[in-house]
């Protein structure tokens, strides 16, 4: 009886053993580097995972408001507004329209001189427009940088005006910095603008 008495405490510490052994795998080193156990009685170091959030803060990111002025398209020379105007099963074709204006914003980064081409498909049914859709490029130039990037719109027919969204890339002095523009037309040669500038890429690239 006194021989098998005498085991229990020696269970007792071999197992306690153990559990310290576990706990010092999972404890980091000195250079931030981490012991775990791979198979039974085998460890290996591996350096912990780190996420780095992009740093929301630069740039001086925020909401921007304005308006797009004097918005004129310039014909060729002796030519059509567009490059290609033609009817087509279901309504027109139209492609390479060029327009210059001036932004106002908010936000002096987004002020400066715009440049817009654009190309649009004009629906129409039983010869009554019911819809369009128009894309192409704009630019945005000013003394410290530019804004390029892509444009979509389309027509508000109960208004009747133009709605179209930016999405622009910084560069020069604004190098690393997007923004994303609404335009809404107001039935002048004038456009409200409103959206955001803020650090990093465009979605979903971020």
């Amino acid at each position: 009886m006194r021989k098998h008495m005498l085991a229990v405490p020696v269970l007792i510490a071999v197992l306690a053993g153990s559990a310290v052994g576990v706990t010092a795998q999972d404890e980091a080193g000195p250079d931030g580097l981490v012991t775990e156990e791979v198979e039974p009685g085998a460890v290996a170091t591996v350096a912990p995972t780190t996420i780095v959030a992009p740093d929301l803060s630069a740039g001086n990111p925020g909401l921007v408001t304005g308006h797009l002025r004097d918005k004129e398209t310039t014909p060729p020379a002796a030519g059509p507004m567009w490059q290609e105007d033609v009817a087509v099963d279901g309504g027109f074709r139209q492609r390479v329209r060029e327009s210059h204006a001036t932004s106002e914003m908010s936000d002096a980064r987004l002020s400066g001189s715009v440049t817009i081409t654009d190309n649009a498909d004009r629906f129409f049914v039983a010869d009554e427009f019911v819809g369009d859709v128009l894309w192409g490029t704009i630019v945005i130039v000013n003394d410290q940088g530019t804004w390029t990037g892509p444009l979509t719109g389309t027509g508000d027919l109960s208004a009747d005006i133009g709605v179209f969204y930016y999405e622009l890339v910084g560069a020069g002095a604004y190098e690393g910095l997007s923004a994303i523009i609404f335009e809404r037309e107001t039935g002048t040669s004038d456009s409200d603008w409103n959206g955001v500038i803020f650090s990093g890429n465009l979605p979903p690239d971020r």
